[in-house]
This record gives C-alpha cells, structure tokens and sequence, in this order.
C-alpha cells in the first residue's frame, strides 16, 4: 500500500468521495513504510474530515503530518501542514490559530525561498503555492477586524 493507493484515494477526494477516500487514506497510513506517503497521507485525511465538517479529526491527522514532517525535515510538508492547519481553523471560526499557523506556514515557505538562491523559475513556482496561504491569511484578517 503506497503511493498507487494514495492517488485513488485523491481521485476519491477529488469527486467529493470523502469516506471513500478516508477508507483508503487510512490503509494507507496503517500499512505503508515510506514516510512520506504517510505524512501526506495524514494531510489528505485532515483535508477529507475538513470537508465532512469535522474540524477536530481534521486537526488531529493534519497535525500528525506536521510532526512527521518536522521530525524528517521535511519543510514542504511542513508548511503544508501549517498552511492546513490554518485553512481548517479559519473554517472552524478559531482565527486566532488560523493567523498563527497561516504565518508560520508563510514563514516556513520563505525559508524555502531562500534556500533556492538564484533559481528564478523555482522561486516562480513557489511564490504560486504562496498565493493561497497569503488570500487565506488575508480573509483571516479581515475578518478579525
């Protein structure tokens, strides 16, 4: 159970087959050893109960990738999970932990910037992923204020 799984799986999340898509995002994290196909795994989980409307399982899985991220290093992962996080918070109605992980997740992208020195076109591609955590950030503070 891998990474065949994993895109089933998304393919379920895609057409809004949210159970479907839990049951196999669940084998997957049960049953497989790459790590990394177990941290997004974990994200896809999140992502599918953020959807069903439950906020607390879709907290716990997202969480679950940002520690398994963190603990391999693994810093795309990481400011996904944080840019998550802050999606399902901001859904949820808690914006304080919606702006606080929408900045970490910010924070996290712009050390990757960094590390990419003069590669133009990567940082390109980057500043793309960027633009969704930024238009979240933004309704965050919006709507505090």
């Amino acid at each position: 159970m891998g990474r065949k799984a994993f895109y089933v799986g998304g393919i379920y999340t895609v057409f809004g087959k949210h159970d479907e898509a839990i049951e196999f995002f669940e084998n997957i994290v049960t049953n497989t050893n790459d790590i990394y196909t177990k941290a997004a795994s974990f994200n896809q989980l999140g992502q599918n109960y953020l959807a069903l409307g439950n906020y607390e399982k879709a907290i716990s899985y997202i969480q679950e990738q940002l520690t398994i991220s963190q603990a391999i290093q693994e810093i795309y992962g990481e400011s996904e999970a944080f840019e998550s996080l802050g999606t399902t918070f901001l859904a949820k109605g808690d914006l304080k932990q919606a702006e606080k992980n929408l900045r970490s997740a910010i924070r996290v992208k712009e050390s990757i910037r960094k590390k990419l020195g003069s590669k133009d076109l990567l940082k390109v591609s980057l500043f793309e992923t960027q633009i969704d955590t930024y238009n979240q950030l933004q309704k965050v503070l919006v709507q505090q204020n």
